[in-house]
């Protein structure tokens, strides 16, 4: 029963790491404001620190070097591991396999709970199902919804890419375009291509997708600006 008990702090925890980074990532105070608010509630109240036992939890996202979004959600994450007492490791690598590989080292290090990304979900499969068989609680970020449940984990937090990509696509119509980009920053992330081929389907009209590296911002002006110079048609 204690077992269980600890099992559900444990998650419990988890959560409140993954939803701090998902404010971060959606928000450029990082949802500051409702904790700042919170801690002074608290101490108002003459609450005590926080007791929970000093748990470890990793976070592996598919983010490549120098990728800003990405800081900003490891932010988040640092400080609500933070103010919930929890030692926070992160790692993060673009190449799939190697994303794999650092999922599993933590596995062997026996944290306490894992938060990853799907971008490229069949790499993922077989390493998030060693975390569940060895006791580890996996929540999966950003990427991958439609795989998380399959794959065993707790829960997703994210958004349904193809419902976001179609907004995107009938918000363009509205406006009378009638030829898209849809410039896609990082090659094989299943999110991508779903919010493009959501766009593409609200959309109607001729939408083409254009790849390039996120990580390298001259190098996607000039891939950008390449393609409206050999398409003057394209008007989004």
């Amino acid at each position: 029963m204690a077992r269980a008990r600890t099992g559900l702090r444990v998650i419990g925890a988890v959560l409140a790491v993954a939803v701090g980074m998902g404010l971060a990532g959606c928000s450029s105070t990082g949802g500051k404001r409702a904790e700042d608010a919170r801690r002074a509630a608290e101490a108002a109240r003459g609450e005590a620190a926080v007791t929970t036992p000093r748990w470890t939890f990793a976070m592996v996202t598919h983010s490549g070097d120098g990728d800003t979004f990405w800081d900003i959600v490891q932010k988040g994450a640092r400080e609500a591991a933070a103010k919930d007492n929890i030692n926070f490791l992160y790692a993060h690598s673009d190449e799939a396999q190697q994303q794999a590989q650092l999922v599993d080292s933590y596995i062997a290090k026996e944290v306490d709970a894992l938060i990853v990304t799907l971008a490229k979900p069949e790499a993922m499969k077989d390493v998030v199902g060693k975390a569940r068989r060895a006791g580890i609680p996996v929540i999966t970020v950003n990427s991958g919804s439609e795989q998380s449940r399959e794959f065993g984990a707790l829960t997703h937090i994210g958004q349904d890419e193809s419902v976001a990509g179609r907004a995107v696509g009938e918000e363009l119509q509205a406006r009378g375009r009638t030829k898209a980009l849809c410039v896609l920053h990082e090659q094989g992330n299943v999110g991508h291509e779903q919010r493009c081929d959501g766009a593409r389907e609200g959309f109607g009209g001729d939408l083409q997708n254009l790849y390039v590296d996120g990580t390298n911002m001259p190098d996607v002006r000039s891939s950008v600006e390449a393609k409206l110079q050999a398409d003057p048609g394209i008007d989004a």
